[in-house]
């Protein structure tokens, strides 16, 4: 797993299975938001499967994001994550 910020690509963890991953994505978010403030997400993935959809239900039920987006990769993402990969952006405020 890994963080992209302005500037900076960090490794976060390293996980055996993408169900470890959708767990720590959804950990990521709660560890990161003040539950008082408006919640906009973005869910991506390279391909539509079980576990992006795992992802997507399990953000809407816990988050309740007032703007939420689930969508493919673009193609120059998927090249650089490979299959499978899924990713979770998002920010608060209005």
């Amino acid at each position: 797993m890994v963080n992209f910020s302005p500037g900076r690509v960090e490794p976060v963890s390293l996980l055996r299975t993408k169900s470890q991953a959708v767990k720590n994505l959804v950990k990521v978010v709660q560890d990161n938001i003040d539950n008082m403030q408006p919640l906009h997400v973005a869910v991506t993935y390279s391909e539509h499967s079980e576990e992006a959809e795992e992802l997507v239900e399990a953000i809407r039920e816990q988050f309740h994001p007032v703007e939420f987006y689930h969508m493919s990769f673009t193609p120059t993402g998927q090249a650089v994550g490979g299959p499978g990969i899924l990713g979770v952006t998002f920010y608060q405020g209005d």
